[in-house]
């Protein structure tokens, strides 16, 4: 979606995708007011289609030192609260392209923050000889 160069002159290339149910947010322009309850399972599979969808583009305009992506939310029952002790021992598979992932939250007028949780990535195990 974007991309900003370091101070050595490489590209770090940003992908922006919400997590959004789309449902309600047709329902919502529509004149109803309705939001999805959503499961921690639910977010967590969410999530994952997401990085799968993102890591699956064909990236132009590289090379990139680094592929970002974020995922912003504002939906009012995901919270920071409820998914930072899920989410910091959770990995998500492993990726090909994306380096980093974050999930970004609504700002917090109490904090004066907008609270995020950088996203893990399972990694490559190294075979282990064998005798």
């Amino acid at each position: 979606d974007c991309y900003a160069e370091t101070r050595d002159g490489a590209l770090v290339g940003f992908e922006v995708r919400e997590l959004v149910d789309q449902e309600a947010v047709e329902l919502n322009e529509r004149g109803k007011e309705v939001y999805r309850d959503w499961t921690t399972p639910e977010i967590v599979q969410e999530l994952q289609r997401i990085i799968e969808e993102k890591d699956s583009k064909n990236y132009v305009g590289g090379p990139y030192e680094k592929l970002i992506l974020v995922i912003p939310t504002a939906e009012p029952v995901i919270t920071d609260r409820q998914l930072r002790p899920v989410l910091e021992s959770y990995e998500f598979h492993q990726t090909k392209k994306l380096h980093e992932a974050y999930l970004l939250f609504q700002y917090d007028p109490g904090t004066q923050k907008s609270p995020y949780i950088q996203l893990r990535f399972a990694t490559k195990k190294a075979l282990q000889p064998t005798s």
